[in-house]
């Protein structure tokens, strides 16, 4: 929308239907080893103390790249400064990132995904992994800059991980263009307030879906025809 990289120009003619979750929160995972070699404690570390990390920010071009990119501008670095102190930045997805850190390819990832999700938890049982803090300073500056959330990894979801975690959420939105008519967007967006719970029943992890997250959005302006269902139930 706002026209950064890799988009060309912002894009104007967006509009919500509807949010459908804002939980899957930013997890930074390192090597509990490398970790203790460098004094890696949160993840502003990895960056004040030019640690020679080899991580994995996802795939380039993704929300999760871009994020973790922000996150590190915000801690005062860059990916550049990264392989300039004798780390990598890998792109790579899920899967790919989570056999390069259980080989021990990779010192570090960084993924918004739901918390517990295979991706991480498995790579934990198989090598000693630490789950990073993120500081205050950077959650406030990425979360009012990119509109994410903050959000909080309760200690224990990882048996490796015994602290309550304070980090970022990234959220998915129902979106289409304002092209779309008023009366196809009107009948999408009370459908789903009409059938919130076939859409909260359809995986454990949409569980926490409902009515008023639908009509949440601060980031995309909403369709007017969803603007006008979510308006007839009293959610905006």
């Amino acid at each position: 929308m706002a026209g950064k990289k890799p988009f060309k120009k912002a894009a104007n003619d967006l509009r919500a239907i509807a949010v459908l979750y804002d939980w899957a929160p930013m997890q930074i995972v390192v090597n509990q080893d490398f970790a203790k070699e460098h004094g890696i404690n949160d993840f502003a570390d990895l960056i004040t103390k030019k640690a020679p990390v080899r991580i994995s920010v996802n795939k380039r071009g993704l929300v999760v790249s871009q994020v973790i990119e922000a996150m590190v501008e915000a801690a005062g670095g860059s990916f550049e400064g990264i392989r300039k102190a004798g780390g990598q930045v890998v792109f790579a997805a899920s899967k790919e990132m989570s056999n390069l850190i259980k080989d021990r390819r990779i010192d570090a990832m960084g993924n918004a995904i739901f918390v517990r999700h295979r991706s991480i938890r498995q790579p934990g049982d198989a090598v000693p992994l630490k789950l990073l803090n993120i500081s205050e300073s950077i959650i406030a500056k990425v979360s009012k800059d990119l509109k994410i959330n903050r959000y909080t990894v309760k200690g224990g979801s990882y048996k490796w991980a015994p602290k309550d975690i304070n980090t970022i959420a990234l959220s998915a939105q129902l979106v289409t263009l304002d092209t779309l008519s008023d009366e196809d967007a009107h009948n999408i967006a009370k459908a789903l307030v009409d059938h919130s719970d076939k859409m909260s029943g359809v995986h454990k992890a949409m569980k926490a879906l409902n009515t008023k997250l639908m009509a949440s959005s601060q980031s995309t302006p909403y369709h007017k025809g969803a603007e006008r269902a979510y308006k007839a139930a009293g959610l905006r």
